[in-house]
C-alpha cells in the first residue's frame, strides 16, 4: 500500500501539458460516515474540511499546469458498540496538476494530532500524539456537474493506517454540491455522505 502511495505522489508532481486545471479548489465541505471496522464494531464519523487555493505564483517555476492549495480540517469518530471516540485535527499543504481540462493529479501531506478516549469498567484510557498524513489524488470531471474522486491515504498516527476512497459530487447550484462515496482500508469499510460549498 505504501508504494502505491509513492506512485501517487510521484504522479501529482510529474510534468504535465499546459493545461489550467478547470476544478475548483475553494470550499469547505463535511461528511457523515457509517464504518465497520475489524472487529466488527461498527462507527459513526463526521468529517470538516477548509480548503483554499494557493497563487501558483508561490511556486518558483511552475507551469500555470500546477497548482497548490492549503486546508485543516477535524475529524471526529464515535465506536457505536463501545464507549469510544477518537478525533483528529489536521493541516497541510497541497499541489495539483492539470493532465489534461477533465483530469487532475494531487497529493498533500498534513500534520495531524489525534486522539482517543475509551471508557472500560476498569477505567478510562486515553492517549493523544502528532502524527503525519500523506495523500495522493486524482479528479475527474465525467460531465460539467459531476465531479470524481479517488485516492489513497496513509497516516503514522497510533499503530498507522492506509486507507483507499472513492467519491462523487454532484453540483446542485454553482455553490452547492451534493455527494456520497465509499471508502476502504484500515480505519474502516463503509460509506459517505457529503455537502459542498463552493467559493
Amino acid at each position: 500500500m505504501k508504494k502505491a502511495v509513492i506512485a501517487l505522489a510521484t504522479l501529482a508532481v510529474a510534468p504535465a501539458a499546459a493545461f489550467a486545471s478547470d476544478f475548483n479548489y475553494n470550499y469547505f465541505d463535511g461528511a457523515v460516515a457509517f464504518t465497520e471496522q475489524d472487529n466488527n464494531v461498527d462507527s459513526t464519523e463526521f468529517n470538516f474540511e477548509y480548503r483554499s487555493d494557493l497563487d501558483a505564483s508561490a511556486v518558483a517555476n511552475t507551469p500555470d499546469s500546477v497548482g497548490t492549495f492549503w486546508h485543516a480540517g477535524l475529524n471526529l469518530w464515535t465506536l457505536d458498540d463501545i464507549d469510544a471516540d477518537y478525533s483528529d485535527l489536521f493541516g497541510g499543504v497541497g499541489i495539483y496538476t492539470a493532465v489534461n481540462p477533465a483530469l487532475d493529479l494531487g497529493g498533500y501531506a498534513d500534520l495531524q494530532y489525534a486522539t482517543y478516549e475509551v471508557d472500560t469498567p476498569f477505567g478510562t484510557f486515553d492517549d493523544s500524539e502528532l502524527a503525519l498524513r500523506i495523500a495522493g489524488f486524482g479528479r475527474f470531471a465525467a460531465t460539467d456537474a459531476l465531479d470524481i474522486e479517488g485516492g489513497v491515504t496513509h497516516s503514522t498516527a497510533f499503530d498507522g493506517y492506509t486507507d483507499l476512497y472513492a467519491r462523487g459530487m454532484f453540483a446542485v447550484s454553482p455553490e452547492f454540491q451534493l455527494g456520497g462515496g465509499l471508502r476502504l482500508g484500515d480505519s474502516g469499510d463503509g460509506f459517505e455522505v457529503r455537502a459542498r460549498y463552493n467559493f
